[in-house]
């Protein structure tokens, strides 16, 4: 996870490891087909606890005391679309109504992308997704139509090191998303588990017969 500078985080994947181990063992399956799909799983529950940002405290930054600078920097920079229209200014060439409307922008964008942090799973998702379906006739980049991806995934290969990778490049995910990650760690782990138990259970009870 990280933002436009590679940031990790530190997980507790003890139980993920040895639930893997175990599942390989039972499944009889390649060991980067049961990576991806543990990945996969790991992807789309870290998706679901990835919390949206509060609406509240976006309605909020108007009384920061550094939002009425923000506020003119965008105006006088880069510039702010108000009614379909893309209006660029001078710096101070602005009116008060014009900040309160980019403002009032500002905010309603920001609501728009309340997901995002939680968006930067699905690139992972649809890779790992097609890996699985082994839909090798579309992309496996899985990100066809994405404008910058705000995550990625390096599917395992078949060899000596195998290892399945998500990324979520959403700003600062290695903070808000890094829970939720730990989260989808051990909800997967616990699928694993109940896996192995189930298949486990005719023989537990052929023995005790």
């Amino acid at each position: 996870m990280g933002d436009k500078m590679e940031v990790t985080t530190t997980l507790d994947t003890r139980e993920f490891d040895a639930s893997l181990a175990q599942y390989l063992d039972v499944t009889q399956k390649d060991m980067d087909y049961v990576c991806n799909r543990a990945a996969l799983n790991v992807a789309i529950k870290a998706g679901q606890a990835t919390p949206l940002a509060d609406s509240s405290d976006i309605d909020a930054l108007p009384q920061k005391p550094w939002w009425p600078k923000y506020v003119a920097k965008r105006i006088s920079g880069r510039g702010v679309t108000l009614g379909g229209k893309k209006k660029k200014h001078i710096k101070g060439g602005y009116t008060r109504a014009e900040a309160r409307k980019v403002s009032a922008k500002l905010v309603s964008n920001r609501k728009k992308r309340r997901g995002y942090m939680r968006s930067g799973w699905v690139p992972a998702i649809r890779i790992l997704s097609v890996r699985k379906l082994q839909a090798l006739q579309r992309s496996l980049s899985g990100t066809a139509g994405i404008r910058n991806p705000p995550g990625d995934a390096i599917p395992a290969q078949p060899g000596w090191d195998v290892v399945a990778t998500i990324i979520n490049k959403a700003k600062g995910a290695n903070i808000v998303a890094s829970a939720a990650l730990q989260t989808a760690v051990d909800l997967a782990a616990l699928d694993m588990r109940q896996y192995i138990a189930e298949k486990m259970q005719p023989t537990a009870d052929q023995f005790n017969a």
